[in-house]
């Protein structure tokens, strides 16, 4: 007989800078969503990816986080895709920002 499924706990997960994390470490936070659960996935993919130091992780592709295997997979045959949102304003350099610390 086929074992039942557990139910998750969360009905949303978001994973922050998931861009620079291990895939592992962004399949965690996953492994507790309900089946249905709303999954958020943010970060830069053209900036620091994942710090791998260890050899064999990097020959196992662990240096690419699953945000960008995804990202490169569902933009390989068009820039967009209905599930990709990319950000183009920054407000951390915005003047009154930038000021507090360059007085």
């Amino acid at each position: 007989s086929v074992p039942k499924e557990k139910p998750g706990w969360f009905s949303h997960v978001f994973v922050d800078e998931a861009a620079q994390s291990m895939e592992p470490e962004t399949l965690i936070p996953l492994t507790v969503a309900k089946a249905q659960a709303l999954v958020c996935l943010a970060g830069d993919v053209k900036q620091l990816g994942p710090l791998v130091k260890s050899k064999l992780a990097t020959d196992h592709g662990f240096q690419v986080s699953l945000m960008e295997r995804l990202f490169t997979r569902l933009t390989k045959d068009t820039k967009e895709h209905s599930r990709v949102f990319v950000l183009t304003d920054t407000y951390r350099s915005h003047p009154s920002i930038l000021k507090l610390y360059n007085p």
